[in-house]
This record gives C-alpha cells, sequence and structure tokens, in this order.
C-alpha cells in the first residue's frame, strides 16, 4: 500500500481535529503550491461549501508585529548605493556597483535573520585581548576561528589587499547602521531587517495575536528571528506544527539531511503522532541512469514515461512529477514531452504543468536586451553622429524576434551594410524605420526615454503573430511580460532614488538584474504530470519520479552564495556557511524520495571543460547507505555512432539543368575565366555557382584583405593611365608621376576609402584608421613600383584600362558550332610595334614557377594555383585575338609583390623561351576549350565532386557537400 502524501495526512488529522472550523485556522505553507494541494486534499474531506482557510506567509506575520513592509529589492540596492559612497567617500558608479551591493545586501539580510551583533563582527579583531574580553558570548570553538582569520593581518606582513580588506571592513558598520535607519525612516526595508525588528517588539511586551491560531506546515530550515517567533507562538498556545521528514536521516546523527530537522522536533514537536515517518526504507523501483548529454536525458522521456504507465494509456498517468536540477533543460523537455495530437491518442499525455521558473537569461528576450545594450556601449560621436559598430548592429538585425516583426526592413538593412562594407553605421541609416524600433537607434536623451523605448518595443513584439498555428507564442509572451515588469521594477525604483543614471549605466544595471530573473510558470498543479525544480518539489508527493540532471555541479555546487563576511566569521558567528546548505539540499532530495515508488534518477556523464560529468553526491551517498540495491547498478545510455563517409554528390543533367546549359550555348550567359577554372577544378562547384546561381554570402571585410588591396590598385591604376589611352608614354612622362608624390598620396587614400568605406570622401577617416592608412602606403608603393618597371618597358601606347569584354568566339563543340560568349575584364592593354600587350596585375603572391608553362594541356588538368593566371591571360589573349585577328599578341603578368626585383620579367616562359607572342598557341588552347565545354554540354556527364579532397577545405560550398565535415 502507497504511503499517504504528507498534505493529505495533514488535513485528515486538522479536519478530525476542527471540523468546520478550521476555516478559522491561519495556516503557513513554504510554498503556493502546498497550500493548492492541502486544499484540494481537503476540499475531498469536506460534504459542503465553506471558506477557505486563511493562509499567511512568514513575512505577513513579520510585518504584522514590525508594522513595516518589505521594500522592492532594486529600491533597497539603491539606498545602499548613497549610503556606501557617503561612508567610504567612493566615486563608483552605480553600475560597477550592483553585483557587489547585492552580495552586500544578502550578507546584511543574513546578519539580521540569524540576530548577529553587527558592531562586534564588524570590528578588526587583530588583538586576542579584545576578543577574549569583549567576545565571551563566544564559545572557545568560534573564538579560535575568528583568531585564525584576525591572526592573517599582522602589520608586518600586510598586503595592499589586506589594506583594502580593512578599510572596507571598517566602513561597514557605519554603512550597516545608516543603511537601516534610512530603509526604517521610509518604513519600507529588506526582509532581514523586518524580521529583526519584529523580534524586538516580541521581546519588548506581549504582543496581542488576538484570536488567530496558526499552523505551520512543512517547515524546513528556519532562521533565528524565525525561531524567535515558533517559540512566542507556542510558549502563547498559538501554533500547531506538522513537520514532514522521515526516521531514516532523523534518527541518524551523521544524515546532513536531518539537521534541521531533529532541532525543530525537539523544540516545536508535531501534533500529528499517528502520520506514518518510516517510508524512506520501504520498498522503491529506483534506477539511476547516466546519459553522454543533456539533450539525451529528455530524449529519454517518452520511453520512461511509457515505462511507468505500465499497461494502462500513457494519457491515464497519475500522480507523476519530472523534477529538473537545472532550470535551462525546461525547453527541451517540452518538446520531448509525447502530447496527445487528437482526442483518440492514447500515447501522448493528455496535459502537463509546469510548476517551476525559468532563468530570463536563457531566453530570446535576454540575448536581445544584451544585444541593445552592447550596441550602446560600443557607439562613438564622430561630427554630432552617433556612430554603432556594424557587428552590433547586425546581431539585432537579425534577432529572431526583430526578423519576425520587421522582416522585410531587417533584411534590407542588412543587405545595405554588407553591400557598402559599412563598418560604423550612423542614426540616419535607420530613419525609414517605422516606431518603436527606430527610436531604438536614436542616442536616448534619458535612460527614462530607453526604458520606455525597450518596453515598447518588447510589447510590438508580444504583439505579433497571434495565430494559433504559432506554437511558441505563449512562451514568448511570458518572456515578455517578465522581462517589461523588470525594467519597469528597475526604472521605479531609480526614479525614486535621486540617482543620475546614464542610459549606459541603465543597459549595464538592467542585464546584471535579469541574469538573476525566473520565470514563474504557474498553472493547474492538479494535472497528470508535473515538470518542477527541485524546490518547488517542498512538501509535495508522487509516486513516480524523474529527476533530470542530477550532477553534482549542478545540485550542490550553485548553493553557496558569495559574501562579503569571510567563511571563518560567518560560522564564528553563526551565519549560514556551506556545510548547511548542503544539508538543505540533503533534505529536499531525501524528502523527495522518501513516499515515491518509482524513481529514475538520470545525469550527464560527459566530461567537458569545467563539467565533471560526476554524479550527485548525495546518490553516492545513498550507493553506500541506504537499503535500496537497486541503486548500485548504473544503466548507462550511449550514442549510436555511425562513422560513414560522405556519400558523393552527383547531379544529372536533367531537363532542368539542359534549360540552364542552353543559355550559355545561345549566348544569353557568357563564361568567365574564374568559371571555367571552378568548371576545371570541380565540376559541382560550377554547378552549385553557374547553374543552381547558389550565392555566396557577402561578408563585411573588417580586416583589409589581400581582396581589398588588389581592388585600390586597381583602382588606383585605372585613373593614374586613364588620361594616357590612345597616347604613346616614355620615360619622362613615367618620371613626373613618381614625383608627384603628394598627389599619389591624395589619389590613393581616396580610392582606399572609395573602396574600403564606399565613400570617396571619408579620407579623413583613412588617415584616422591605422590598418588602412597602412594599407594605403602598401598601395602606393605597389603603385611606384609599377611606375618603375613601365619606365623600363618605355616606350608604349595605352589603349585602354580595366577593359571589359563580352566576346562570341565560334567553337565545335560536339560537332556543333556555337557561338559561346566570353566575358572578363583586362586590367591594361598596352601596344608597341612589335604586338599588343595584356598585362594583368596580380598582387598576391608569386609561387616559384608562376609564370612558366610547360604545355598547353597542362591548363585544362586539375587546376594547380600556380596557373591559374596563365589560363587567365591566354583566355585573354582568344578574345583579343577574335576582335584583331592579325596583331601579335603578348600576355604580361605583373607580379607586384616582384617586380620591384631587377631580373623580374613580366613574360610567360613557354618552351624555355619567353612567350612574346602567344597567337601561334591560341589555336591548341581553342581545341582543349573546345573539349572542355563538350563535355559539359553533354547530357550523359554528370556533375560530380573534384577527386582532390584537399580543394574542398576552402571552398564556399563545403557545407553542402559536407566532404571534411563527417
Amino acid at each position: 500500500m502507497n504511503p499517504s502524501p504528507f498534505l493529505q495526512t495533514v488535513a485528515d488529522d486538522l479536519f478530525a481535529r476542527y471540523g468546520e472550523k478550521i476555516s478559522s485556522l491561519s495556516f503557513v505553507f513554504p510554498s503556493k503550491r502546498s497550500q493548492l494541494y492541502f486544499c484540494n486534499y481537503l476540499s475531498q474531506l469536506l460534504q459542503e461549501p465553506q471558506w477557505q482557510p486563511t493562509v499567511v506567509s512568514l513575512d505577513d506575520i513579520f510585518s504584522q508585529i514590525s508594522g513595516l513592509q518589505a521594500a522592492e529589492h532594486y529600491h533597497c540596492i539603491a539606498v545602499l548605493y548613497k549610503v556606501y559612497k557617503e561612508c567610504y567617500n567612493s566615486e563608483e558608479s552605480f553600475d560597477r556597483f550592483y553585483t557587489w551591493g547585492e552580495m552586500l545586501l544578502n550578507d546584511f539580510d543574513s546578519i539580521d535573520k540569524y540576530l548577529v551583533a553587527a558592531e562586534k563582527l564588524f570590528v578588526n579583531l587583530r588583538h586576542s585581548k579584545q576578543l577574549d574580553a569583549d567576545f565571551s558570548f563566544l564559545s572557545d570553538e568560534q573564538r579560535e576561528m575568528v583568531q585564525s582569520f584576525w591572526k592573517n593581518f599582522s602589520a608586518e606582513k600586510s598586503t595592499g589587499l589586506q589594506e583594502n580588506f580593512e578599510n572596507i571592513w571598517a566602513a561597514l558598520l557605519p554603512i550597516y547602521q545608516k543603511f537601516g535607519a534610512q530603509l526604517q525612516s521610509q518604513n519600507a526595508v529588506y526582509q532581514g531587517l523586518m524580521q529583526r525588528r519584529a523580534v524586538e517588539v516580541l521581546k519588548q511586551k506581549n504582543y496581542d495575536f488576538g484570536e488567530q491560531h496558526f499552523i505551520f506546515v512543512g517547515l524546513n530550515a528556519v532562521t533565528e528571528c524565525e525561531k524567535k517567533l515558533l517559540h512566542s507562538l507556542k510558549d502563547a498556545g498559538k501554533a500547531d506544527f506538522y513537520w514532514d521528514y522521515d526516521n531514516y536521516y532523523v534518527d541518524n546523527q551523521r544524515q546532513e539531511a536531518g539537521e534541521f530537522m531533529r532541532y525543530n522536533l525537539q523544540h516545536f514537536p508535531s501534533v500529528n503522532s499517528s502520520a506514518s515517518t518510516d517510508n524512506f526504507g520501504q520498498h522503491k523501483d529506483i534506477q539511476v541512469v547516466a546519459a553522454p548529454s543533456d539533450a539525451l536525458q529528455t530524449k529519454l522521456l517518452p520511453q520512461m514515461l511509457d515505462e511507468l504507465r505500465g499497461n494502462t494509456p500513457l494519457s491515464a498517468l497519475r500522480n507523476t512529477a519530472i523534477v529538473l536540477v537545472d532550470e535551462g533543460l525546461l525547453l527541451p523537455v517540452l518538446y520531448a514531452m509525447p502530447t496527445q495530437n487528437d482526442k483518440n491518442d492514447s500515447d501522448g499525455i493528455a496535459a502537463f504543468n509546469v510548476t517551476m521558473g525559468y532563468p530570463l537569461q536563457q531566453t530570446p528576450v535576454y540575448s536581445l536586451i544584451e544585444m541593445i545594450a552592447n550596441l550602446h556601449k560600443n557607439a562613438r560621436q564622430e561630427n554630432n553622429l552617433c556612430k554603432f559598430y556594424y557587428k552590433d548592429v547586425l546581431a539585432i538585425l537579425q534577432h529572431p524576434y526583430l526578423q519576425t516583426v520587421y522582416p522585410q526592413q531587417m533584411q534590407q538593412l542588412q543587405e545595405s551594410i554588407v553591400k557598402n562594407n559599412r563598418l560604423y553605421v550612423d542614426t540616419d541609416f535607420f530613419a525609414a524605420l517605422p516606431s518603436p524600433i527606430k527610436e531604438l537607434w536614436a542616442p536616448p536623451a534619458s535612460y527614462s526615454q530607453l526604458c520606455t523605448c525597450l518596453v515598447q518595443l518588447l510589447q510590438r513584439i508580444s504583439m505579433q503573430d497571434k495565430t494559433p498555428a504559432a506554437a511558441d507564442n505563449d512562451l514568448t509572451n511570458e518572456y515578455i511580460v517578465c522581462a517589461c515588469s523588470e525594467i519597469k521594477k528597475l526604472h521605479n525604483a531609480l526614479q525614486n532614488s535621486g540617482l543620475e543614471i546614464t542610459p549606459i549605466m541603465l543597459m549595464s544595471l538592467l542585464c546584471n538584474a535579469l541574469k538573476s530573473t525566473k520565470i514563474p510558470f504557474e498553472g493547474d498543479p492538479i494535472t497528470e504530470v508535473q515538470i518542477m525544480g527541485i524546490l518547488e518539489t517542498h512538501t509535495l508527493d508522487f509516486d513516480n519520479l524523474i529527476v533530470l540532471s542530477l550532477n553534482e555541479d549542478k545540485l550542490a555546487y550553485r548553493n553557496s552564495n558569495a559574501s562579503f563576511i569571510p567563511y571563518n566569521l560567518r560560522r564564528a558567528f553563526g551565519l549560514p556557511v556551506l556545510e548547511q546548505y548542503d544539508a538543505l539540499y540533503a533534505y529536499y532530495f531525501y524528502r523527495l524520495l522518501q513516499r515515491a515508488q518509482t524513481v529514475r534518477l538520470l545525469y550527464n556523464s560527459q566530461t567537458e571543460g569545467m563539467r565533471s560529468g560526476e554524479i550527485s553526491r548525495y546518490v553516492r551517498q545513498m550507493q553506500q547507505e541506504s537499503p535500496h540495491t537497486s541503486l548500485q547498478t548504473i544503466r548507462t545510455v550511449t550514442y549510436r555512432v555511425n562513422t560513414r563517409q560522405a556519400l558523393p554528390i552527383v547531379v544529372c543533367k536533367d531537363d532542368n539543368v539542359q534549360q540552364k546549359l542552353q543559355e550559355f550555348a545561345d549566348g544569353q550567359r557568357a563564361f568567365s575565366a574564374t568559371a571555367l577554372q571552378k568548371l576545371m577544378a570541380c565540376p559541382l562547384q560550377f554547378y552549385f555557382s553557374a547553374i543552381a546561381c547558389i550565392k555566396v554570402p557577402d561578408e563585411i571585410t573588417e580586416d583589409v584583405d589581400g581582396k581589398t588591396i588588389g581592388d585600390i590598385f586597381h583602382h588606383t591604376m585605372e585613373i593614374l593611365y586613364k588620361n594616357f589611352v590612345h597616347q604613346q608614354v616614355d620615360e619622362k612622362m613615367l618620371r613626373e608621376l613618381l614625383q608627384q608624390r603628394e598627389a599619389l598620396e591624395t589619389l590613393v587614400l581616396q580610392q582606399t576609402a572609395s573602396v574600403y568605406l564606399k565613400d570617396i570622401k571619408e579620407v579623413e577617416a583613412v588617415k584616422k584608421n591605422g590598418q588602412l592608412w597602412l594599407a594605403g602606403k602598401v598601395v602606393q608603393k605597389y603603385v611606384e613600383n609599377t611606375l618603375h618597371y613601365d619606365i623600363r618597358r618605355a616606350p608604349f601606347t595605352v589603349r585602354d584600362t580595366e577593359h571589359h569584354f563580352a566576346t562570341p568566339i565560334a567553337l565545335h563543340i560536339n560537332n556543333t558550332e556555337k557561338k559561346i560568349l566570353f566575358k572578363g575584364s583586362i586590367d591594361r592593354i598596352d601596344s608597341s610595334p612589335q604586338s599588343t600587350v595584356i598585362i594583368d596585375y596580380k598582387t598576391g603572391g608569386m609561387n616559384a614557377g608562376a609564370l612558366k608553362l610547360n604545355s598547353i594541356e597542362s591548363l585544362f588538368g586539375n587546376v594547380n594555383e600556380q596557373r591559374k593566371e596563365i589560363f587567365q591571360t591566354l583566355l585573354y589573349s582568344l578574345t583579343l585575338h577574335q576582335e584583331e585577328p592579325t596583331a601579335a599578341i603578348e600576355p604580361a603578368l605583373y607580379f607586384l609583390r616582384k617586380i620591384n626585383s631587377p631580373d623580374f620579367d613580366h613574360r610567360i616562359v613557354f618552351d624555355k623561351e619567353p612567350l612574346c607572342n602567344a597567337v601561334p598557341l591560341l589555336d591548341e588552347f581553342k581545341s582543349h576549350l573546345q573539349m572542355l565545354l563538350g563535355k559539359l554540354f553533354d547530357r550523359n556527364q554528370a556533375f560530380v565532386q573534384t577527386e582532390d579532397a584537399a580543394a574542398c577545405t576552402y571552398c564556399a560550398y563545403n557545407m553542402i557537400c559536407q566532404r571534411n565535415t563527417i
């Protein structure tokens, strides 16, 4: 027979004792969930409707006694900051103070809750005589702890860090005293101070509780102030106590889970002596499951729920809880739950309830607010304009919420930023956006305006997509409501504080505040399956339990709160320490299991980074000490990993592909040298690029790379030689150009601004940017070296610069003559009495043999990086020869990194001789080109991957093929 749930036994006992008079009692539960479960059990005992008993919290009782109200957390931090600045004479900003101000507030709260004499604690106890004389209330062990701490602060061995600690420590007492006084004058105090003042009231007189009678249900760890209250109520006959415990950990003094309960039972005996307290040792089906990832734990849920239901439909599963030690697993768990798709579906769960807090930091709402904080933090002012860093801007534009609300505007802005390579984007760029997104990019006049903007933006997001198909809309609304509430609370606290807060400080404060905020999901707790956090299970009992992420670093490590009071002093003065947090969570763990029948304990066994992959110490403890032998066996779940090679991708030339290829055959589209090199390197790459037309996404070039330097150089040389077109250039003209260094420098700077900043007028911005300025110097040196080399070649006539062509050439392809169009841009065309010179500038490196050509056939094999340039110039020669059949054509490659070498020669070496005329080679080149295109237009030859896997490493389409990723 299953043991009755704790709250049910309480309801049975109280109804038997008080009957219908139970409505006159005042109940104190540890949580609202306890109250709801209790009322449900109580309703099952009633024969007719009656008033629900009064439910109060401990804070309600303390507030009633003290006459004080609990203050907002943000208000307390703001008041503490002002007091800190006055007492410590500090100029620290509020946003920097906030994090450790919370730590200080927690310390003050503990001092009051545990009735510690602050004037004794905040004393520099270097001298043992003072300790012996004034601290007789401490035990010998406690005095030894205090001495062990302060003996490290000798004047001879004092360090700068110790001196800083002592200075702050000396200021803490005045800060504590003045802070408490100011809050009391406003009648709004923090929780600990309210408890302490209530205890002082109870000491001074017999406080009259009137007709109130309190029932305390399921408490565990209580503070010193709460102990004083419970003693007062017990002595006055105004309280009954019901404790939820098991003999297994209470009777054994070594069990830390019973540490607080042993005190409670001794000083506040339970009135329900007939309730069973020997449940943990009864037979239970317990399994420990090791999974190598958090995701796999959630994927096991359907299988485990199916095991728990037995032969009954899963929809009939009752009294089951899924407990998440790691709250971050909530969303994966929700997506993994087997829900019913229709009324006849018996394999899903009809309903489940989420009763836990989800960290707001893990939601898209927080990520958006954090991005906005970074946007304003990294912004800079120039010429009365606010400029935002492009990475911060793109992060916001790509956020899924804004992509949903403003899809077209966000996409257009992204494309414009990338296309124009805008490293910094000013406010005017966003002028066409609608409100309230437009106000986001304007420098806020005040933190109040920024708060208003954030709330309006979030509310606009919540209004989007109210259709039933929006599965995540309810969750999004929960996130937004919680975030807006925190923003308004912080805003109100700051307004009432009188502090001078900048918008940047507000965003820093808001991010710090939201990191510790949890979204309180609440619903109907009386449903088939409960999804809960470990703290939400207090006083609740379930027949079936599935506990996820039961790792040591999840259940124990995070319990220790940061404190300004050192460990030894905390122990000496009776403040909570790590051991007590361990005892508290041990109680939660054992209490959860004590009445359960079927238990599945899952943990992540993977060791990675800071994750140890170690199961919780409480499970290890049960394995050693408990009577449950099934704990000794750990069921290990593993991935089934298939190590396979990526299958080669083969694209057949079906009708759709043939239609695309026909566009090339009919001269509607043109081949470039780059496209032909892709075809030779990897036919599949050519397919993705030219047939499927998969565009490689543009990216902003933040660093000045080789391509950018090449573009700047090409633009500069085009402008320099444009004035010489159709003129003969001699040595004198080139030397005059070299002498105009200032004009040359200005021209390079203008082209740098034009290429990199997309604005030729931004010359001053180039000068201020060290990287751009250096790039300009590199380009200027390249230009000067080129002019020096051209002096060696002079005289010559410049026929054209940046000569763009689209030339049809008749080719015999598969026994059919076709007019194939070829396109490109020749950097420069010179002419001399002997030949026409096609010049191609190369700003990249020059490999050994880059200018050597062994045979035309070698250009059409597997493309070699050392031969790409030669292939390109010969293709240019072929197209130019098509226009001028009788001219001799000399291909010229200007490798700018080597052009200043005395022995540099721009000519290609073929058959061990410089190639002064490429025309005799063009027929063979054309023949191989016909064979290459013949294979391309052959319907029976599919597009296949290259056999050279190394070539896939830097291919833009390697994520599609995945050859090097599997």
